[in-house]
């Protein structure tokens, strides 16, 4: 877990600092549900903040289907009986600044900019922490 979280942090403070982030709003994102996973709607802002993210990362992959999975092993997490509360996510959040040896506040900065928004990687943090504890 730790070592996907220093991989996914060091891209991310890679990408934050040799791109230039243009400074300007962030798209609006429209909040229509384009699938359905599990009675779980996935809406396309959704979407649009999971390829915001794979492009912050540098990464390739359809963010449809990111989501879709992200949604699927939260779901089977769920079942499992797993749950990561906001204290745990918080955590992760701040050694995931700290490690990168950014302040909350840059961070923030960072997502909101490149169009993630913290709440979304927040959510990110959340599903990879309770799938590593189904595994």
């Amino acid at each position: 877990m730790r070592k996907y979280l220093f991989s996914a942090g060091f891209a991310l403070l890679v990408a934050a600092t040799s791109v230039s982030i243009t400074v300007m709003a962030p798209p609006a994102f429209a909040s229509e549900i384009k699938y359905v996973v599990n009675d779980i709607p996935v809406t396309t802002g959704d979407i649009a903040h999971r390829a915001a993210f794979l492009k912050l990362q540098r990464k390739k992959g359809d963010a449809g289907q990111e989501m879709i999975d992200q949604t699927l092993r939260m779901a089977e997490a769920k079942r499992l009986g797993i749950r990561i509360s906001d204290a745990q996510v918080d955590a992760a959040y701040q050694r995931f600044a700290s490690s990168n040896k950014m302040q909350l506040s840059q961070l923030d900065g960072v997502m909101e900019k490149s169009g993630v928004t913290k709440s979304h990687f927040k959510e990110f943090i959340r599903a990879q922490m309770a799938w590593n504890q189904a595994l």
